[in-house]
């Protein structure tokens, strides 16, 4: 039987899950399945949320609204993620957040959100989103590979579509750690701002989340 989900439910409001989706109603339907499964107490729900610029200034409202629908008698499982560079997102640069304030949305959400006993990670993103909480990216914590069907072979690679270092990344300890840096989307659109907005990490830091 069918034990766990992971559901990428991008939006809580229907009328702007539809334009997202671009399919007449889905939207409504995105909002339904999501209740549904945080009723349910019999599968677990991986919940995935990119940030998308129409999105990000409703990110306290999303967790709310999970938060309040949740009657699965067990924690959240929330993800929050930026634009990879790959599939749609690729060709849909104007879906990207802006880097201005994106770290402070960001960090007001997951505050909001350990308030309501909810604790998201960080998936798709640079370490330095959430530069005072190097325990919450994935890309610190968790090796992506890819196994081999026929011959079990398993080779580590990078999910994470095209991204860049900068110049901050250097001395930065999220680097060695795993981290991808930034989407090239935002180098290519203004290389000053991004790297402006890098942020090392330190490795006493680092070493603190690990611990």
């Amino acid at each position: 039987g069918l034990t766990g989900v992971r559901f990428s439910f991008h939006d809580h409001r229907a009328e702007v899950a539809n334009q997202l989706a671009d399919v007449g109603g889905l939207g409504d339907t995105y909002v339904r399945v999501a209740k549904l499964l945080l009723s349910r107490k019999d599968v677990h729900a991986h919940i995935y949320r990119i940030i998308l610029r129409s999105t990000i200034d409703a990110l306290s409202d999303y967790v709310r609204f999970l938060h309040d629908h949740n009657h699965s008698g067990r924690p959240i499982d929330l993800t929050f993620g930026m634009p990879s560079m790959r599939g749609r997102l690729f060709e849909n640069r104007h879906l990207y957040p802006e880097l201005d304030g994106l770290r402070e949305h960001v960090q007001a959400a997951l505050r909001f959100a350990r308030e309501l006993g909810i604790e998201p990670l960080i998936h798709h993103a640079p370490a330095c989103l959430v530069p005072d909480h190097p325990e919450r990216p994935a890309c610190l914590h968790v090796t992506t590979a890819q196994m081999d069907a026929l011959s079990g072979s398993i080779s580590v690679m990078n999910f994470e579509g095209d991204a860049r270092y900068g110049a901050a990344c250097e001395g930065c300890a999220a680097r060695e750690a795993g981290c991808y840096g930034l989407p090239s989307a935002y180098f290519d659109l203004d290389p000053r701002a991004a790297e402006a907005w890098l942020r090392p990490i330190s490795e006493s830091a680092l070493d603190e989340a690990r611990s």
